[in-house]
């Protein structure tokens, strides 16, 4: 997909990480735009961000539980 090396920046709340927001589209929960609000910035400038319905951001409809 992109030729950029991972991220470890991740959600201080749910572990969403920038590299899961580029391929989904979605942040995990409210905190995602705090922790990753400079990366989200930059991706969201991208025009290859832009999915085919317009929507680059988000909010996912449920908390997702990456601690179990």
């Amino acid at each position: 997909m992109n030729d950029r090396p991972p991220t470890s920046v991740a959600c201080i709340r749910c572990g969403w990480t920038i590299d899961r927001f580029e391929e989904e589209g979605l942040v995990g929960c409210e905190s995602c735009y705090e922790s990753l609000g400079p990366e989200l910035v930059t991706a969201l400038k991208r025009p290859d961000h832009q999915n085919s319905d317009g929507k680059a951001l988000q909010a996912s409809p449920q908390p997702t539980d990456l601690v179990s």
